[in-house]
């Protein structure tokens, strides 16, 4: 049957069902391998924390293997199942090529029967073919039979060879159509038929191809379209012969030998064979080397990458492991990892450990201790490595290690004596040290200081006198009387209390006032260093108490009026009730002082001498002033090497230390500081001038005449010389560290005028009744007078020259005097019409000294509303009057700026293009100040140094500008300033609720500066200055109100630590300071709030002085 489409084009229906087949089964095939495909994926992923991606990799590597092996079994199998049929052919084909030629042994009987050549001749004869042989073995011959036989057999063999060749091909296919049915497989992919499972091996064999890298692999994928086809034509075709069936599975079969050969989907994971040692020891920046080797596939490249506790390290990617420098950080477990597309082989882990030599973070300190068993002595060391370090202490006379002797016992990094002595002054050190090596440190020198017993001295003074007639014949000389006292004395006074000062002071011929002073018994010993402290209050109490006692005896010896001291026939009254005593001062032997136990007396460390001084202290509830001795730090200039000294030795001339406590000549240096000043200027008008290689932080002038002054310079030497002639300046200067250097100056001097100088001008505007009063300070030479006269004048500051001021009232006024001293005339000017004075108005002030034109003061009166104010913006600017010209003098002004934004802060910028303030630091005449309305000001500047920026801790700012009268002409010509400010964001600070804090770090309660809230009840913040110093507290912002005495809300300082109950200061409402120093090192603060939101609390900065 044909089936006609067009003219060209004819297809057998056989030929059309075999392609619609191929068709469907390829697309049900197809099907089914996206089904299993995703069905094998899913189970990859089914558990990715237990089956890592490498895993996985391996898992696809191994069922794309088996498929392939499957695919390969599968076509071998058709292809052996084809070759086998082949051979039997071929050897049916050998059969018929091979006819018997002798055919006497065929007996002619038996060809009647079919079985006869059925067995005979393994074939199978139709009907017809054994009815005419059986005719013919009738009729014939015995020889016809034979040759007819011979012939028969011949055909018959031919014919079932031939049948058997055309049937071999169909009952192949039909066998193999049974054995690949419904429930086959092949590739590991199900298939419904044996075309199915032809085209499901073709398609997973192509896909494996396909996703082999490399270039063979794509040149079969070139020709396996062809051989799929011919392959596909087994389970479509129906009239192949064997031969062909053959020829169609041979080109997919050559193509599978070949991708075979590379084994990429079967290759397997690395094997190592070299693997890195399980533990290496590496020292300190030493170099660390591990390899590892391994085998794979040669088709299938390997790759190796190191890892440190897991984690991949850069650039290690080689089979040999190279780190350089290694650290203590470098310390883990390394592994080797070699990959390839099936997966990754690691090996074992090799711990590296990186040991270190012990080294030092912590290193001795030179301690001084007071002997006995008062504290007793610690030192400490401490020092890392690996392993960590054990320790031994080393004890010696001296430094050198040759000297010293192990520490028995002592296997820590602390060494404590609990009750040092003398003999155990001397040099330590400590030694670290592991099984790597060990290290020492610096050895330090621990100062055991002496002690001794203090004594309680009261200073006392009582009156006596006598109405008995005193002349020149009475026996009773001073010197008896005084024996007469200190019988008196000895009767009253407890045993045990000494005496000592005694003093007779004649008030009058019959009164005298004894003084004296009672000292408590010395208990000191030679055991007292090996004592406990409640053995020695045992003997100190009852000489102290023996004290009180004798105290109290006198007092009662004096209140009595029968007191009497006879002397040499006089009788002498106590005079009643004028017993007076003085604060206690406690006793101590010269270098040593009184420890905080108030009991014993320890020597002054090298570098510090003892001094007396009071000290109030709370007992019983009040407030106790007393008289101590304390050691305190050489002065700079002097040194003290020796334990226990009540002097400094003073550094040679020209020589000083750099600080306080020097305790060696060593540390005495030569002087750094030097200065060269020289006189400038005409005959009658001279200022000095200096050159300094140093910052300088004080000065003072001494001139020839005993005048002495603070310098500021240049010295304006016309104002302290009151004569002419030939003067002298010595000028003596000092530098941050205390390093001075001085220098005299001489220089002549002519006055041409009894009037020395015009010393300033100052002013004051009233513009309420139109009053200018201008003020002249001036100085007549000493022994001389002079008239004087005072008159204004216009003043054109264009041409710097006065003018007529004729015909206005407020010019021409006149003012004229007699003066021999130094005197302050004040001249009045009345302005009747309060417009004159407009910005700024200038005029002059004459001084005419006898009849001559000695001066003239410029005065320059400025309307004050233009000066200071209220800003309230996020940004702005303001400046000095008359900016960037000149500033105007004796003027002060404030200017208050608020920002909108409460959450922000004010930041201050100076305008660099025109500034410059009279003075310099500290700032004294002219200056400006920025700070907080209610704080202490967080800077104040002068100077031609522009200023950094300024920041303040609120949204609240306040600049207050003053500048002082003119001195010298120069002065005229600073330029003042201009600022800009805008709101920034708030400095950060440590804005909690307490805390331990550093220098300079700003704090405040939560939340600061919006209002305080619940959390801010009760925080406490501590400060510790270094040793030396003294702590300080400096209030940027203050907001807290008077509330009882500050007891609901308020800020309390504490100077002693933990000493809550009783505060230094309370702090509340309108403060009138705003730094606060303590006494010692310690600071506390504590904000206590109970009126929740309704003020802002403080803002403040620890520091040290």
């Amino acid at each position: 049957v044909t089936f006609n489409f067009d003219a060209q084009t004819e297809l057998s229906f056989s030929q059309l069902a075999s392609e619609l087949i191929a068709e469907t089964s390829l697309s049900s095939a197809m099907t089914r391998k996206r089904s299993v495909m995703a069905q094998r994926k899913a189970k990859r992923q089914s558990d990715p924390e237990t089956e890592p991606e490498s895993d996985s990799n391996r898992l696809q590597f191994e069922e794309n293997c088996a498929d392939l092996q499957n695919i390969q079994t599968f076509l071998e199998y058709i292809a052996g199942s084809l070759l086998e049929i082949e051979q039997s052919l071929q050897t049916g084909r050998d059969g018929v090529m091979q006819m018997p030629g002798d055919t006497e042994e065929i007996n002619p009987a038996n060809i009647i029967d079919e079985r006869v050549l059925e067995s005979a001749f393994n074939i199978v004869a139709d009907e017809r073919t054994f009815e005419q042989l059986r005719e013919r073995v009738r009729q014939d011959e015995e020889y016809k039979l034979n040759i007819m036989l011979t012939e028969t057999y011949a055909q018959i063999v031919a014919d079932a060879q031939q049948s058997a060749e055309d049937n071999a091909f169909p009952d192949w296919q039909a066998r193999i159509e049974i054995l690949y049915n419904q429930s086959s497989s092949v590739g590991g992919y199900p298939c419904l038929s044996f075309a199915d499972c032809l085209l499901t091996a073709t398609d997973v064999l192509e896909q494996l191809i396909r996703n082999t890298p490399g270039e063979p692999a794509q040149s079969l994928l070139a020709a396996f379209p062809n051989a799929r086809d011919e392959l596909l034509q087994l389970g479509t075709a129906m009239n192949l012969t064997i031969p062909q069936a053959i020829d169609k599975i041979t080109p997919v079969l050559n193509i599978l030998t070949e991708y075979s050969e590379n084994t990429y989907w079967c290759a397997s994971l690395p094997r190592l064979t070299l693997q890195p040692p399980v533990e290496v020891n590496v020292s300190s920046g030493g170099t660390l080397n591990l390899q590892c080797r391994a085998d794979s596939d040669s088709s299938i490249p390997s790759t190796f990458q190191w890892k440190k506790d897991g984690n991949p390290i850069t650039g290690m990617d080689t089979d040999q492991l190279t780190i350089e420098n290694m650290q203590r950080l470098d310390s883990g477990n390394y592994t080797c990892c070699v990959s390839n597309p099936v997966g990754t082989t690691q090996s074992i882990n090799t711990s590296v450990l990186v040991y270190e030599l012990p080294e030092f973070y912590l290193t001795l300190v030179p301690t001084s201790v007071s002997e006995g068993r008062d504290g007793g002595a610690r030192l400490i060391c401490n020092a890392t490595g690996r392993p960590f370090p054990g320790w031994r202490w080393y004890f010696g006379p001296t430094r050198n290690s040759s000297s010293m002797t192990i520490v028995d016992g002592e296997e820590t990094n602390q060494l404590f004596i609990p009750e040092p002595q003398r003999e155990n002054e001397g040099w330590y050190t400590c030694e670290a040290f592991n099984g790597h090596g060990s290290i020492r440190a610096d050895a330090v020198f621990l100062r055991v200081l002496p002690v001794s017993v203090s004594q309680q001295e009261i200073p006392t003074e009582f009156q006596i006198t006598t109405s008995d007639t005193l002349d020149s014949n009475n026996e009773c000389t001073s010197q008896s009387l005084r024996s007469s006292v200190q019988n008196f004395l000895r009767e009253v006074v407890a045993s045990g209390t000494l005496i000592s000062n005694l003093e007779l002071r004649n008030v009058s011929a019959t009164l005298y006032t004894i003084a004296l002073s009672l000292i408590s018994q010395n208990v000191t010993s030679e055991d007292t260093r090996f004592s406990t402290l409640i053995e020695i209050a045992n003997r100190a109490l009852p000489a102290r108490a023996s004290l009180q006692r004798s105290i109290a005896t006198l007092r009662e010896a004096v209140q009595r009026d029968e007191s009497t001291i006879n002397c040499g026939g006089i009788k002498y009254s106590v005079v009643r009730g004028s017993l007076t005593t003085q604060r206690v001062t406690y006793v101590c032997p010269p270098g040593q002082q009184l420890s905080p136990n108030f009991l014993l007396c320890v020597s002054c460390e090298p570098g510090s001498y003892s001094v007396y001084s009071e000290r109030t202290r709370v007992f019983n509830g009040e407030g106790l002033t007393e008289r101590v001795p304390e050691c305190v730090p050489c002065p700079i200039g002097s040194y003290e090497p020796r334990v226990g000294s009540d002097e400094c030795i003073t550094c040679p001339e020209f020589h000083t230390t750099s600080s306080q406590g020097a305790n060696s000549r060593d540390q005495c240096t030569a002087n750094p500081l030097l200065v060269e000043c020289s006189a400038e200027g005409s005959a009658s008008n001279k200022s000095i001038d200096c050159l300094i290689n140093r910052p300088i932080v004080n000065s003072m002038c001494t001139f020839d005449d005993g005048a002495q002054q603070p310098c500021e310079l240049p010295i304006p030497v016309d104002v302290a010389t009151f004569r002419s002639g030939i003067h002298s300046v010595r000028i003596v200067i000092m530098d941050a560290i205390g390093f001075t250097a001085e220098t005299t100056v001489v220089y002549e001097l002519e006055l041409t005028s009894n009037i020395f100088a015009l010393e300033e001008t100052s002013y004051t505007v009233e513009e309420s009744d139109g009053i200018i009063q201008v003020c002249v300070d001036f100085q007549i030479v000493p022994g001389l007078s002079a008239n004087i006269t005072l008159q204004t004048a216009r003043y054109n500051k264009d041409n710097d020259q006065t003018e007529a001021t004729e015909g206005e009232d407020y010019i021409g006024a006149q003012h004229t005097f007699s003066a021999n001293s130094s005197e302050i005339e004040c001249i009045a000017i009345t302005i009747l019409d309060n417009t004159h004075i407009e910005e700024q108005e200038v005029f002059a002030v004459q001084l005419i000294v006898d009849g001559h034109m000695h001066s003239t003061a410029v005065v320059i009166v400025v309307d004050d509303d233009e000066c200071g104010g209220t800003l309230i913006g996020d940004s702005g600017s303001f400046n000095t009057p008359n900016w960037p010209e000149p500033y105007f003098t004796n003027i002060d002004c404030e200017w208050n700026i608020e920002l909108v934004d409460q959450d922000k802060a004010v930041e201050f910028i100076f305008d660099t293009s025109a500034y410059g303030i009279v003075g310099q630091p500290p700032c004294i005449r002219d200056w400006v100040e920025i700070g907080h309305p209610s704080a202490a000001p967080i800077g104040r500047f002068c100077s031609t140094t522009v200023p950094a920026k300024v920041t303040s801790s609120t949204f609240q700012a306040r600049v207050k500008f003053h500048a002082g009268p003119r001195r010298r002409n120069r002065e005229s010509t600073v330029k003042g300033f201009r600022i800009f400010y805008r709101s920034v964001t708030r400095p950060e600070g440590s804005f909690t609720c307490g805390g331990f804090l550093k220098d300079s770090t700003p704090f405040g309660p939560i939340g600061f500066p919006r209002l305080l809230t619940s959390r801010a009840t009760s925080c406490v913040w501590r400060y510790l200055s270094t040793i030396g110093t003294r702590a300080q507290l400096k209030l940027l912002y203050f907001d807290i109100p008077e509330s009882n005495n500050c007891s609901r809300n308020g800020l309390t300082l504490h100077y002693q630590p933990l000493a809550f109950d009783t505060p230094d200061e309370n702090l509340c409402g309108a403060l009138s300071e705003y730094v606060f120093t303590s006494s010692n090192r310690m600071m506390t603060v504590r904000l206590n709030v109970r009126d929740y939101n309704t003020f802002r609390g403080f803002h403040a900065v620890f520091e040290q002085v």
